[in-house]
């Protein structure tokens, strides 16, 4: 039984590294199609069987009404969880896997690492779904964002940022 599931932790851990890698490539393509900016942050809660979402979809970047559309999606494994934020021209990407919260992969821009680390208080990536930013028109002509910002990813919040 344990060699069992040793091989069923193994491949949860699998998914939740394998997942990150693929957004990574997600968020430099979006990238691209934003013209040279990062995607504004965003988490994605674990769903039990998988989930896709699209990355910036109808961000306003500016205080114009133009509206910048991606086809860049993230594609999720099933219990996975995503938590992503950019600072400047860098971002850090955390993902868990529900299955086996006693681990989380975090992958730094910075350094192009991803790192596995131990989770003992079993912070998940991300506990729900937060989009990007949606901007409100105000009526003196600025904008402001409908909901609150996300600045850091739980995980981050509570061991702070990884180390080598």
């Amino acid at each position: 039984m344990p060699i069992y599931l040793n091989v069923r932790k193994a491949a949860w851990n699998s998914a939740a590294e394998a997942d990150l890698k693929h957004a990574t490539d997600s968020i430099e393509n979006a990238s691209v199609e934003l013209g040279g900016k990062l995607p504004p942050n965003f988490m994605i809660a674990a769903n039990p069987k998988g989930s896709t979402h699209q990355i910036a979809s109808n961000v306003k970047y500016s205080y114009s009404s133009k509206t910048t559309n991606t086809e860049t999606q993230v594609s999720l494994s099933p219990e996975v969880s995503l938590c992503y934020t950019s600072t400047g021209n860098t971002y850090r990407m955390y993902t868990t896997n529900e299955n086996n919260l006693s681990i989380y992969y975090v992958y730094d821009s910075a350094t192009g690492q991803i790192q596995r680390k131990d989770n003992p208080d079993r912070i998940a990536a991300a506990s729900n779904t937060q989009e990007q930013i949606q901007w409100n028109p105000a009526s003196n002509g600025h904008r402001r964002p409908w909901k609150k910002t996300l600045s850091k990813c739980a995980i981050e919040q509570h061991y702070g940022a990884p180390s080598e």
